[in-house]
């Protein structure tokens, strides 16, 4: 491994342990750790109900789509 990737490293893995110390170990990581949880809901909430919509549109286009297809075959159904 080369010198720079090693110093790269290192210095990701400080930052993260540092980032670490901050968020755990701190009276302040308290509040950012509810605002974190927070986000997190929000995010959830916000996921299910574009969920919801998207079942709901792919919905309607499946309906939209068996109708057209019924109006079709009615069309070009032949006489026996």
């Amino acid at each position: 491994m080369k010198r720079a990737q090693k110093f790269m490293w290192f210095t990701v893995g400080a930052g993260g342990g540092a980032g670490l110390v901050y968020l755990f170990g701190t009276r302040h990581g308290k509040r950012i750790r509810r605002r974190l949880i927070r986000t997190a809901e929000d995010g959830r909430f916000r996921m299910m109900e574009g969920g919801k919509d998207l079942l709901d549109r792919g919905k309607e286009m499946a309906d939209d789509a068996r109708e057209f297809l019924a109006r079709g075959t009615r069309a070009f159904s032949f006489p026996r």
